[in-house]
């Protein structure tokens, strides 16, 4: 496989899984691999680590919140959010979403994320 036809065909993966982005600069939804095939056509392909369709759940899962993972830490400082208080550092969440996050992919967010409080999303 020659490396332009490589190329081609890894941007035109990305594209398939790529939410959309904000008008600024850096509005946008950060990369999480898990998500890449993810798809507001494809709600099915929405699953969670056991291989459940939570997209058509109804009912939420009676587990108990994970364990506090602690603060943000960047370049030896903790991160903080608009209220000055400490960003949690939740390893296999998006570390930014877009102004523009489609619906169903914020619902499915909420679904695979069930114990984040809204204000955790705002920070997130």
């Amino acid at each position: 496989m020659s490396l332009q036809l490589e190329i081609y065909q890894s941007t035109a993966n990305e594209a398939d899984w790529a939410p959309r982005r904000g008008f600024a600069a850096f509005d946008e939804t950060s990369h999480m691999e898990v998500q890449r095939p993810w798809s507001g056509d494809h709600l099915e392909g929405i699953v969670d680590p056991a291989g459940k369709k939570v997209m058509f759940d109804v009912e939420r899962p009676k587990l108990p919140r994970p364990a506090d993972p602690g603060n943000w830490i960047h370049d030896g400082n903790v991160l903080l959010d608009h209220n000055n208080h400490p960003v949690k550092a939740w390893t296999d969440l998006n570390k930014t979403l877009s102004t523009e996050l489609e619906d169903w992919r914020l619902e499915a967010i909420r679904r695979l994320y069930w114990w984040l409080t809204m204000d955790e999303y705002v920070n997130l």
